[in-house]
């Protein structure tokens, strides 16, 4: 019906055989409507869904009568993330959509991790967090709220950077990778641990989605299935309002490296990944202790599906 990714209108016209719906989904008028027998348009109305928002983030569930509130369903996890300021962050935004080949709990996982860090992003990002101390990036906290979880991620804060990234750095917050930063006055699901060598903190929300925050900025990851092996990524880093051209720099010298080294790094990974699990290789995947959250999140897919059908 919405072709347009964005802008306005008055009403809804369906692009096919110009049927047309009022802003409250209402059907106000059928081409050549003298045509169709017994036409009751107070019937034909656009599907309704259940939609809330929270903290600007607007959710949509397709049952029209939902069991439970969006504060409901956040819980616990979402209130610990209440009063972080996404609307003062938002001012700027830097977004990706990539269809992957790849089934999209791949997608998921991989964003419910640190451990690959090390390895996958030695060449980008990983001297920024890993330390000789905690090579393996071990987490400050893995926490499950049913059928949510939280992570909480350290830094390097002895990472020595390049020139240019001293210069980025200087003026804004490198994608989560601004070191020796504080989370003081922020909501307790941010640094809930009180670390001192705190880089992010990130919200996985059940099914499909991550937050990660951090002080001066956030990015959200989206998974959009479209088949059993294919998924639309979308990607999206939200900084300030750039004042002066030094932060606008440091803006686009994220977007940049995010560009580098997250989007292509890790989307390159997931068809690799997803090629190795139809092979039928291997039957199973073993996952250590700081991969709970993607032990807990296949948990949770299983339980919605009854174990009526096998996860893909």
């Amino acid at each position: 019906m919405v072709w347009d990714s964005k802008g306005n209108c008055k009403v809804f016209a369906c692009k096919y055989h110009c049927w047309t719906y009022g802003l409250d989904g209402s059907l106000k008028h059928v081409t050549d409507e003298k045509n169709f027998f017994d036409l009751d348009k107070k019937t034909l109305g656009l599907t309704p869904v259940a939609v809330d928002v929270w903290e600007g983030f607007i959710f949509i569930n397709v049952d029209p009568t939902p069991t439970q509130t969006l504060k409901e369903y956040l819980g616990e996890v979402g209130a610990s993330f209440d009063g972080y300021p996404f609307g003062e962050l938002a001012a700027a935004c830097f977004s990706w959509q990539v269809e992957v080949k790849a089934n999209w709990k791949v997608g998921k996982d991989a964003f419910q991790e640190v451990y690959h860090i090390f390895s996958l992003h030695s060449r980008s990002t990983g001297r920024m967090f890993a330390t000789p101390a905690n090579p393996y990036l071990n987490v400050h906290e893995l926490a499950i709220f049913d059928p949510h979880a939280r992570i909480s991620v350290p830094a390097n804060v002895d990472w020595h950077p390049t020139p240019v990234e001293a210069l980025a750095k200087r003026f804004g917050i490198l994608t989560l990778q601004k070191q020796g930063i504080s989370s003081k006055g922020m909501p307790p699901g941010v640094n809930p641990t009180g670390a001192q060598d705190w880089s992010f903190s990130g919200f996985n929300c059940f099914p499909n989605c991550a937050i990660f925050v951090s002080e001066g900025g956030f990015l959200t990851h989206t998974f959009w299935p479209l088949a059993a092996d294919r998924t639309l990524w979308e990607a999206r880093i939200y900084f300030p309002k750039a004042k002066t051209l030094a932060e606008k720099f440091s803006q686009e010298y994220s977007r940049s490296t995010f560009l580098d080294g997250v989007m292509a790094e890790d989307g390159g990974i997931f068809e690799k990944t997803q090629t190795m699990l139809a092979s039928g290789a291997k039957k199973s995947v073993m996952l250590s202790d700081e991969e709970l959250l993607i032990r807990h999140h296949h948990h949770v897919i299983a339980r919605y599906l009854k174990n009526s059908m096998p996860v893909s």
